[in-house]
């Protein structure tokens, strides 16, 4: 009886490819994280001795007053950002108003979902 060769299937060479790659992969990757040498010397740096600058510009640290950092678009004196956050603030809801049209909204929503099932009440009395 003739045996017959069976030929590498593609799916296997390309496993081993995927294997070897990976492995190739994992490898260069944890060369990179080695040390950088004998002769490597730490580079000295210079902080500075503080961490801000000093203010310019009229600029100055004092508490500012909350009524004008409640209005802080007013300092730019731009008309068409006034009357727009005239606008918004004239519109805008707080959480109170604004959680009523949303538990109004979501109501009949229930009522409405206890139709879709069929009811029927059954009291013991024949109706």
């Amino acid at each position: 009886m003739k045996t017959i060769k069976r030929m590498p299937s593609a799916d296997g060479t390309l496993q081993r490819l995927l294997r070897v790659l990976g492995a190739t992969c994992t490898l260069l990757s944890l060369c990179g994280c080695s040390a950088v040498g004998p002769d490597y010397v730490k580079p000295e740096t210079e902080l500075p001795s503080a961490w801000y600058s000093e203010l310019q510009d009229g600029l100055t640290n004092t508490a500012i007053d909350p009524q004008t950092l409640a209005q802080w678009w007013s300092t730019l004196e731009d008309p068409t950002l006034s009357s727009l956050m005239e606008r918004a603030v004239r519109g805008n809801l707080d959480l109170k108003n604004a959680r009523a049209p949303c538990s109004r909204g979501t109501r009949p929503q229930r009522h409405q979902s206890r139709q879709i099932v069929p009811h029927h009440r059954c009291n013991g009395i024949g109706h």
